[in-house]
């Protein structure tokens, strides 16, 4: 089981330095935001999910700024970052099976 970080614009940097980690950037009160959180959700509990990568979650209200600097122009957007690096992203509605394979 893991815990899903909630990320700040002060803590982004930090966050994604070393490591895999996966990214959910989502905006409040969005449904497809919330579809995709949920999902997440439920692979962050799921024994299947590499532990080897991290999951944290930027809302982009709140961090506008980091939303920028990635270029995060629609909710939900999902980033994998390799030692604070993008290699993979994915723009709006994802199931288990799409997420699985953006972290593979």
């Amino acid at each position: 089981m893991q815990k899903i970080e909630i990320l700040s614009a002060a803590g982004f940097p930090a966050a994604v330095r070393s490591g895999v980690v996966l990214v959910d950037f989502s905006r409040r009160n969005c449904s497809g935001s919330a579809a995709v959180s949920r999902v997440i959700d439920l692979l962050a509990n799921d024994d299947g999910f590499p532990d080897a990568v991290r999951i944290a979650r930027v809302h982009v209200d709140a961090a506008p700024l980091i939303a920028a600097k990635f270029r995060v122009e629609t909710a939900p957007t999902l980033i994998l970052f390799r030692n604070g690096v993008e290699v993979r992203r994915h723009c709006g509605a994802a199931d288990e099976a799409c997420l699985l394979a953006l972290v593979e």
